[in-house]
């Protein structure tokens, strides 16, 4: 397997000074609390650092409460963590079944979520791709209008030649225009992003890119034979049509497609494509398969008042926590779903640490923990993991919590920077509540 983001690289201060100063490279940093009064330090032994106290092998260290503070702040201006062009893409949908069933919008979460971690200088793009090109579409497009369906369609259609029919041309334009919209009217119900949509046939329609994928890579005997040519002429692509010097390519794909994943990696290798393409695989989901929006709400209404008769919380926002304090290479199985209490409990540590202060000191350690936000989305974005970076706002809330004396300057501080990353993580704002006499079984 090929090195993953070879070129996004973290733009960080702190992390800066921290490599600068004390020769931690590519170690993982932490800031612990478990020797005196706290310091940053990493996760494996390292003889080589320096101006350090070593501990059991491990290298301690402080940094300047200025160069702290700069990062926070950085982080709440919105400062850019990365130079690159960088293309999210939420996999594919087929205009013949456009909306996403239930199990479908773990994705579109995740996707959001990665859409709000990454921010850049260069361009962003959050892709939405239509895969019009499938042979059952145009079969589904000939059978709307009443036309016989000819293999010769897609291949005329990915040729961009004239196919002499405007009927058959207006029907699949049109049948396009429909799946955008419903799939849009679809992400508005669940108060998502509109992203950027792009027709798999347009891609096509490059004419150098596609002669070059099909011809020059692909089109062998041996693909031919283990029947390769269409996953991978679909990825390689839409990969260099977007790809730059400076680009790198993020596409979010169920852990089901890994073997997939695995040939269009090694045709990138074997051919010498410099492109940084990297997919976020997540686990699937079990027992998710309703597609119609209002069906699976009665669903997910009945299935929360059977499993969890203690909380009242709204489908979305039991869809936003549930996917977002979830590791994604787990699989989640809505008939078992006792994961969602651990991370409820971990959520309302978050809200507990946002009550009103009275306070008027000053807690270090809790400024220096928030002062790795950046490193930490950076860490959640390269191992295609959100719940990294939410387990982090826990370990932020239970800090606070256990010595919660702040001034007021601070935390009003900590109340600002705690509500971003929340909305980093599309959880502010969530519609939850208990009930009252289910208060003591939970």
């Amino acid at each position: 397997m090929k090195k993953m983001y070879k070129n996004l690289a973290l733009k960080s201060d702190l992390i800066d000074y921290i490599r600068l100063n004390h020769n931690i490279n590519e170690e993982k940093i932490i800031y612990d609390t478990k020797y005196g009064e706290g310091s940053f330090t990493i996760t494996t032994p390292k003889s080589d650092a320096c101006n350090s106290t070593f501990i059991n092998g491990y290298p301690h260290f402080n940094v300047p409460r200025e160069v702290v503070l700069n990062e926070i702040y950085s982080f709440l201006d919105d400062k850019c963590i990365y130079d690159n062009d960088i293309f999210l893409r939420y996999g594919d949908t087929h205009p013949n079944k456009p909306v996403p069933n239930l199990a479908q919008t773990r994705n579109l979460y995740i996707s959001e979520i990665f859409r709000n971690l990454l921010t850049t200088s260069g361009e962003f793009k959050s892709i939405y791709l239509v895969g019009d090109i499938s042979s059952k579409n145009i079969e589904y497009v000939c059978n709307k209008i009443g036309k016989e369906y000819d293999e010769e369609y897609q291949r005329k259609i990915i040729n961009a030649c004239s196919l002499g029919d405007n009927d058959l041309i207006n029907g699949f334009n049109n049948n396009n225009e429909i799946a955008i919209k419903r799939i849009t009217e679809f992400l508005e119900l669940l108060r998502l992003s509109k992203p950027d949509f792009v027709l798999e046939s347009e891609l096509y329609k490059n004419k150098k890119i596609y002669d070059f994928v099909k011809n020059d890579i692909i089109c062998d005997d041996k693909n031919k034979k283990n029947g390769d040519i269409k996953y991978s002429l679909q990825e390689l692509v839409y990969a260099l049509y977007f790809n730059t010097d400076k680009s790198t390519l993020i596409s979010l794909i169920g852990s089901n497609q890994s073997e997939h994943i695995k040939k269009v990696y090694n045709i990138i290798q074997v051919n010498n494509l410099d492109i940084d393409y990297n997919f976020l695989s997540y686990g699937i989901c079990k027992n998710a398969k309703e597609r119609e929006y209002e069906k699976w709400n009665i669903y997910l209404e009945n299935l929360l008042k059977n499993k969890f008769p203690y909380i009242d919380i709204s489908n979305e926002s039991f869809l936003r926590l549930l996917y977002c304090g979830s590791s994604n290479v787990r699989e989640i199985d809505f008939l078992d779903l006792n994961n969602f209490k651990n991370i409820l409990k971990k959520y309302e540590t978050i809200l507990r640490s946002l009550q009103k202060n009275d306070s008027n000191n000053s807690n270090y350690n809790l400024l220096n923990k928030m002062s790795l936000v950046n490193y930490y989305i950076d860490l959640s974005i390269k191992n295609g993991q959100q719940h990294i970076f939410f387990d982090y706002l826990v370990d932020i809330a239970l800090c606070y919590l256990k010595n919660s004396k702040l001034n007021n300057e601070d935390y009003e501080l900590y109340i600002e920077f705690m509500n971003k990353c929340l909305k980093k993580l599309n959880i502010e704002n969530i519609s939850y509540g208990r009930v009252m006499k289910w208060q003591k079984k939970y």
